[in-house]
């Protein structure tokens, strides 16, 4: 991969080949994360998602599935502390709106 030059510093600024490096390093992580997923049916909902876990991280530590209230949840997937702070995001919009 040739070096960024700088050309990584912002999501819309495109290096002299046509690439926006901000964007593949976008989809590098969304490769690397776990799934989740959630299906609804007449009876309810289920969320899951996967756990992987690293050679150094403790197991059963990770939170990836939050509550927003008692009818919103999000279930996590790619970095995870990128998630909590849309779920943080998503607490204070609802909050903002109710």
């Amino acid at each position: 991969m040739m070096a960024s030059r700088g050309y990584d510093m912002t999501p819309t600024m495109y290096s002299p080949d046509g690439r926006i490096y901000q964007v593949e390093y976008a989809i590098e992580t969304v490769k690397r994360g776990a799934i989740a997923i959630g299906l609804q049916s007449k009876d309810g909902i289920i969320i899951a998602v996967e756990e992987v876990s690293r050679d150094l991280q403790v197991e059963d530590i990770t939170q990836k599935i939050f509550q927003v209230d008692d009818h919103i949840g999000i279930a996590a997937a790619g970095y995870i502390p990128d998630a909590r702070v849309m779920v943080d995001n998503a607490r204070f919009f609802h909050k903002a709106t109710n």
